[in-house]
């Protein structure tokens, strides 16, 4: 779990939530960054609560403040587990699961309803090595 804290570049999306300016990217744990100096100080965790990669795109419900998101390759590289995630206003972690896709995929995006979760899992293949 700690590579997928530190070894991240976060440089993909930015988001404010709970108080917090994080840094995300596909494969690795938030990045909490300084609002005024911009300056880096540590991985997010959602107070205590690691849960591995996240993907750089998470929604917030705009009645609850909650913000919901998931990551693909939740459990090393390129495996059908998948992770969805719930964190309050506050900050704390409220839902945490992992569940199996039909078949690993990067999976770029999700769509949120008020009873529903949807995730498009796509074909997806990959060469390891010299082609």
């Amino acid at each position: 779990m700690a590579a997928l804290e530190t070894d991240g570049v976060a440089n993909t999306n930015i988001v404010w939530h709970a108080g917090k300016l994080l840094a995300l990217e596909e494969g690795h744990a938030p990045f909490e960054l300084d609002p005024v100096t911009l300056a880096s100080k540590r991985p997010w965790s959602f107070n205590e609560k690691p849960v591995g990669p996240i993907a750089a795109h998470p929604k917030i419900d705009p009645g609850n403040g909650e913000i919901i998101f998931f990551g693909y390759s939740a459990d090393g590289m390129l495996p059908e587990k998948m992770s969805y995630h719930v964190v309050n206003r506050g900050g704390i972690l409220i839902d945490s699961q992992l569940f199996d896709a039909p078949y690993a995929a990067m999976v770029q995006g999700f769509m949120v309803t008020r009873d529903f979760v949807l995730f498009p899992i796509m074909l997806l293949a990959v060469t390891m090595g010299e082609p």
